[in-house]
């Protein structure tokens, strides 16, 4: 190891925490490479879309296990550059082996909305290695998060094999990547005793850094603007006319609309928690309120391009989930005290779904007009829900 050590360098241990930590390039270039996953599956949902006139479960099913699949990558990479990151040789490969791993398997992801997951398994197989390697390697040298970095790496390693296996035998495919998926997702929970013990032998809270609260903010925001770009593509300067730019204005305005509740509600939350679940859970409320961007991106070019109810109904469910997801994400964040709104919050979104699911029912133009109203009137209430002291 002393050799590795003087070659690699060692990643910072767990109490080398660094106050305010402040976001690096390396970071930021690496998540804006999560522009081009969600806008593979955006444009793979509406390709088929408009040309089956609707879209099958099972294709919405299999973009939201390869969504889930390659931002459990990055989330996991995420927090161990969150806790562990440095400018030692090992954490540089670490994350450039899983950008190139993680670009490579976006090639494959359009395939596999529509049911072929033999390419994209094996560069997910080779993730799931990765994160084995950078657990392991951690927990030679964190005498603190060893233990529990070790139950990390000796998981994944066992589902590596797992994966291997799916992919010598072929025909279980989707199983084993189900199974590999659920796997990764709930590691924190096996590791859980062993987290416990450490945190309370350092005296250390259970919350979700500054730091990572901002990149989930930046990954929403990078979701927001494959909208946007998906708005710029349909558009198309030259048929536009004045229905086209009237409803280019209007969803401007309604993605403006959703980001101001986003920051309003997220912008200055501090979120500790009693356990590493807790913060787990956390994590992934926040990335499954990118899943509901991402989703109702999918359904508003859909909309646009065949007006079809089916697809309206998409729109306003994925942006009552992303609404769901903020609000929910805001009230596991807020100290005990101000619990006693959860009951008036919760019943105020209710209304705003059932508005939602509504205006599905009236044409494209008036349904996104009504939609900017509802988050107008939702951005004014949580003005006073939310408000911090």
């Amino acid at each position: 190891m002393n050799i590795l050590e003087k070659v690699l360098g060692k990643p910072r241990i767990f109490e080398e925490q660094i106050r305010d930590r402040k976001i690096s390039w390396l970071e930021l270039f690496y998540d804006l490479m999560f522009a081009v996953l969600f806008a593979k599956i955006s444009d793979t949902l509406v390709e088929i879309g408009v040309e089956h006139h609707h879209l099958g479960l099972h294709n919405l099913g299999y973009a939201i296990v390869v969504f889930v699949w390659l931002i459990w990558g990055w989330n996991e990479i995420s927090g161990y550059f969150d806790n562990h990151g440095n400018d030692s040789l090992f954490n540089l490969l670490a994350i450039y082996t899983e950008m190139v791993l993680s670009g490579v398997a976006i090639i494959f992801v359009p395939e596999a909305i529509e049911g072929h997951f033999g390419n994209l398994i094996i560069w997910l197989t080779l993730i799931e290695l990765l994160m084995a390697v950078i657990w392991l390697y951690l927990a030679a040298f964190d005498r603190t998060h060893g233990p529990a970095s070790r139950v990390w790496g000796v998981t994944h390693l066992i589902v590596f094999l797992i994966m291997v296996g799916g992919i010598l035998i072929g025909k279980v495919t989707l199983p084993i990547l189900l199974l590999a998926l659920a796997t990764n997702l709930l590691t924190v929970i096996i590791a859980n005793p062993w987290l416990a013990r450490e945190y309370s032998s350092i005296q250390r809270e259970h919350q979700v850094s500054d730091s990572m609260i901002e990149r989930y903010g930046l990954l929403t925001m990078i979701a927001f603007g494959e909208i946007i770009a998906g708005l710029y593509e349909w558009i198309n300067v030259k048929n536009a006319d004045s229905s086209k730019l009237t409803m280019f204005l209007l969803l401007m305005v309604f993605a403006a609309l959703l980001t101001a509740v986003y920051y309003q509600v997220l912008g200055s939350l501090k979120i500790v928690r009693h356990s590493s679940i807790g913060i787990m859970m956390i994590g992934y409320l926040f990335l499954a309120t990118v899943l509901a961007v991402v989703m109702m991106g999918s359904f508003i070019i859909l909309s646009l391009k065949t007006g079809a109810y089916h697809f309206k109904l998409g729109f306003s469910i994925s942006t009552v989930a992303y609404f769901a997801g903020v609000i929910t994400t805001a009230i596991f964040g807020i100290e005990e005290r101000e619990h006693g709104r959860t009951i008036l919050r919760y019943s105020l979104l209710f209304i705003e779904a059932v508005a939602f699911l509504a205006i599905a029912y009236l044409p494209v133009v008036q349904m996104i007009i009504a939609a900017n109203i509802i988050a107008i009137i939702m951005i004014i209430q949580r003005k006073f829900l939310f408000v911090r002291s």
